[in-house]
């Protein structure tokens, strides 16, 4: 057992978490290799949902064609970090608290093809840095947070997640990272639940680039800025389907923020104002889109 795994179980017991059973953990062997592959394992063998697994620089794995499954994960070891690559239908599914490292050369999970995603159905899933980030580069790319068959589901993302892809799922997705719309769509919802907290931002960046939130049921409580990057332009969008509060603040230079249900942003008391420079803010007619 590494060091480093050793200290991540210590993290974990602190935190309050507690597994089930000890885990074995499986190191990634190969250079470029694939998650199915007994050899590119140092047990020999494929991880179980029991079994913990590492992916150190500079070794890329690729999960496709099939499901792949984990206790947790680990991209280290520290400032690079190794790559995961989901491509041709492929899906990962995790449970406990996992990381994404590299402060200088960034660990990734990246989507590379449509159909592919990560998935948890577990109330004490994260992903967490620093260094790494979640790439999305197709439109049915997806990260899924379900609830299991008792209980809710919760995923608390403290790594950024850029591109174009879905965030979806009966449970909770939490946005402890950043979440930004860059190069094309990126859809959060329909979820159980959407969370965030004070100073993160759902952000879009680039021309051509929308942040779209989906779902319907009670509304969304955030704490987070909504952010429209100085690289967008009129072709950039936030559009806001859902019923949606922010204690955050609105930040614009340019495109457009389409309001499509009752919509609430800001807080003066905390000097959270708007900061609108440029751009425009359609209101479906009968909605409401005030900033407090």
């Amino acid at each position: 057992m590494t060091s480093m795994r050793f200290i991540a179980l210590v993290t974990v017991g602190a935190l309050g978490w507690t597994a089930s059973a000890p885990a074995d953990t499986l190191n990634f062997t190969c250079d470029h290799g694939w998650w199915y592959d007994p050899d590119c394992w140092d047990a020999g063998r494929i991880p179980t949902a029991s079994d913990d697994v590492r992916i150190d620089y500079p070794r890329v794995c690729n999960v496709g064609g099939g499901d792949a499954v984990c206790r947790s994960f680990v991209l280290g070891p520290s400032n690079y970090a190794g790559t995961l690559t989901l491509s041709d239908a492929g899906t990962l599914t995790f449970s406990e608290p996992s990381y994404i490292l590299g402060e200088i050369g960034p660990g990734r999970i990246i989507f590379q093809e449509n159909d592919t995603a990560l998935k948890t159905s577990s109330p004490t899933a994260e992903i967490r840095g620093p260094g790494g980030e979640i790439v999305g580069q197709h439109a049915t790319a997806r990260i899924i947070v379900d609830n299991p068959p008792s209980g809710l589901g919760k995923l608390v993302c403290k790594v950024p997640v850029r591109g174009i892809l879905k965030i979806e799922g009966t449970g909770e997705f939490v946005n402890e990272g950043g979440v930004t719309a860059e190069g094309g769509t990126l859809i959060v919802g329909p979820l159980g639940t959407l969370g965030d907290k004070q100073g993160d931002m759902w952000l879009v960046r680039e021309p051509n680039s929308t942040l779209l939130f989906v779902g319907t049921g009670a509304e969304a409580i955030l704490s987070g800025n909504f952010v429209m990057d100085m690289t967008a332009d009129s072709t950039s969008l936030i559009k806001i389907d859902r019923s949606l509060s922010t204690n955050g603040r609105l930040k614009m230079t340019a495109g457009v923020l389409d309001v499509n249900e009752d919509v609430f942003m800001g807080n003066e008391t905390a000097g959270n104002f708007a900061e609108i420079t440029g751009g425009k803010i359609d209101v479906e007619p009968g909605k409401k889109f005030e900033h407090r």
